[in-house]
Order: structure tokens, then sequence, then C-alpha cells
């Protein structure tokens, strides 16, 4: 048992500082504000963690044009690497009608890249960096252009 002239431990202070009914400890700041790094990192907020939605929104306008753009530079290749999401929406592999299927590919040439945006904006909201949440879309990104990939190689029998 600590005496009574001792101060308080920081779990202590901590349990202190614990609202009532809650089972998380209230954290510590630390004396000196440059040590703790948790406090010094600010979320970003406004602005600045909506641009990406809004650079998809912007990119969603032009996508028909930059489909057309993508298909005559860089031929079969380009719009696999480019709208990956797109391509795998009309796939019969899916089982779903053509009919159905030409309309989810025109919707998703509008829909991938507010999407996109929208991953990396979730991406920052939780905390993370702009190279992280963008990272988490580009991997997402080689995904689809791998399934894509699988699913235009030729059967073959063994």
């Amino acid at each position: 048992m600590e005496p009574a002239t001792v101060m308080p431990s920081a779990r202590r202070r901590a349990i202190a500082l614990q609202r009532p009914g809650s089972r998380r400890l209230a954290p510590v700041r630390s004396a000196n504000p440059a040590d703790d790094r948790n406090y010094a990192r600010r979320k970003p907020s406004g602005f600045a963690l909506w641009w990406p939605t809004l650079a998809g929104i912007a990119l969603a306008f032009v996508a028909p044009r930059l489909w057309d753009l993508v298909q005559s530079t860089w031929g079969e290749l380009g719009p696999r690497c480019v709208f990956p999401y797109l391509l795998l929406c009309g796939r019969p592999e899916l089982g779903i009608g053509q009919e159905l299927a030409n309309n989810l590919s025109q919707l998703m040439i509008y829909l991938q890249f507010p999407l996109e945006g929208l991953v990396v904006t979730w991406g920052m909201a939780r905390g993370g960096s702009f190279s992280k949440a963008f990272a988490q879309v580009a991997f997402l990104h080689g995904l689809g252009i791998f399934v894509l990939w699988l699913l235009s190689q030729p059967l073959t029998a063994p």
C-alpha cells in the first residue's frame, strides 16, 4: 500500500479521469506536449478531408470522354487498367442478364471515381494520411485488374 504522501501513479490519475460507467481509460497527457504525438497530430477536416471525393465527382463528369481517350491511346490494355470495375460489371461470369450488365456498366463508369474518392476520404477521416488511404484504393484497383485478368484467361483442359 502506498503512503499518503506519494503522488498517485499515472494509471491512478487515468482512472480518476475516467467517465463513470466507461471501461476505457482516459488518456494522460505528458507535461511536454511535443512528447505526446497522439495529441499533436490532428485529423483533417473540411476541404482538406473532402477534396478526394470532390475530385472523384469531377472525374465522373469526364469519365466517358476519358474512356474514349484511354481506349484510343492504349488500345485494349488501357480500359482494363483504368476502368476494371466497369469491365467486371459486364462479365458473363457474374450470372446476370445482358440488359442488367449493360446498365451496371453504364452506371459504373460514372460511379467508379466518386466511390474511390469516398474510400480515400474515409481513410483520411480515420486518422490516416493521404498516402495510406491512396494505397488502399490502389490495392483495391489492382485487385480489380487482377480479377479481370483471371476472368479473361482462356480455359484449358488438363
